[in-house]
């Protein structure tokens, strides 16, 4: 039976709610996620370091005062903290949180399109995560092994800043998450016919 012109509200404001529910426990997951992660700050500071310390372990000349990070105002190691804090909390919730949203629009997709959405999410997170690897276990040592070699080089003291290093190892990481991400897209492009195999040959050259 065909609903009635009255019943579009109601699942108008049934739809509202759902949606209220789930970024209400989106929220509380990410809130929980927080709150392990900054109970666990001290691990993750040896992770964040860990790259670090293993370029410096290459020079040995290297004076003790610049063999460690330096923070330059009070507050710069607690701000540290909370961006880690926020950023793994964001990375543990997110399967809840990716979980709720799957469940709230599945019921308007298509079977073919709920194959083909958890078929590029999950290509998706798997490239992520695998150019975050990359770049933390090789790229962001080799860099800082590169630029430690080149201020020796010239004579120079690196004393660098617990901030500096973050936003540099955090724009890398990032750099080579998205990096990885290109595969993808190009298959998708060239699976709804905006780049053809033909315009990507000739766009190489």
């Amino acid at each position: 039976m065909a609903s009635s012109p009255s019943d579009k509200p109601r699942y108008f404001f049934d739809h509202l709610q759902e949606l209220r529910r789930m970024l209400v426990q989106a929220l509380i997951a990410m809130t929980l996620g927080v709150g392990l992660a900054f109970w666990k700050s001290a691990l993750l500071f040896q992770i964040l370091e860990e790259p670090f310390h293993r370029a410096i372990a290459h020079f040995p000349q290297v004076e003790a005062q610049a063999s460690s990070l330096k923070t330059l105002v009070p507050i710069e190691a607690f701000m540290i903290n909370m961006k880690l804090a926020t950023a793994a909390g964001l990375v543990l919730a997110s399967p809840f949180i990716l979980w709720r949203i799957w469940v709230f629009v599945v019921p308007a997709l298509k079977p073919t399109e709920r194959v083909a959405i958890l078929l590029v999410l999950t290509m998706g997170l798997f490239f992520f995560i695998g150019g975050i690897c990359f770049s933390y276990f090789l790229v962001i040592p080799l860099a800082l092994e590169f630029l430690l070699r080149y201020n020796l080089d010239y004579q120079l003291i690196p004393v660098w800043t617990l901030q500096g290093y973050f936003d540099f190892t955090l724009n890398f990481s990032l750099v080579f998450g998205v990096l990885f991400e290109l595969p993808l897209v190009l298959a998708g492009l060239a699976a709804t016919g905006i780049a053809t195999p033909q315009f990507l040959a000739q766009k190489r050259k």
